[in-house]
């Protein structure tokens, strides 16, 4: 094989690399734009690099920091926080109960069980 052989296969293996690495980028940077400008979330305020990525979430239970960080967050942000492009964190009441309580008392009703056979 010829030393310029070689280096044109070097180069369309570098080329395709290159390539590859591109859309990876474009493809992180368009999804970063989504959450950032176009999630049904992007109103909740939060540190920007938690609306864009998991990143920062991830950062925090490493360090330990977890709990603090939270804490701090709903300090300088209020009672809503958003902690990951698909997560919020908040610390109101009336919403926990929205959310978590049980509604109205509902009335259960025993049915009676019917067995029906069938011949084959």
């Amino acid at each position: 094989m010829s030393y310029n052989a070689m280096e044109r296969g070097f180069n369309a293996g570098f080329q395709l690399l290159l390539r590859a690495s591109l859309i990876g980028v474009a493809f992180i940077l368009i999804h970063v734009a989504y959450n950032t400008l176009l999630h049904p979330l992007r109103k909740v305020p939060g540190p920007l690099l938690a609306r864009a990525t998991g990143l920062w979430r991830t950062v925090k239970y490493f360090r330990g920091t977890w709990l603090d960080d939270i804490v701090d967050l709903h300090r300088t942000y209020g009672p809503v926080v958003r902690i990951a492009p698909n997560e919020i964190s908040f610390v109101d009441e009336p919403a926990l109960k929205e959310l978590y309580g049980h509604g109205k008392a509902s009335v259960k009703v025993c049915l009676p069980l019917r067995i029906i056979r069938t011949r084959m």
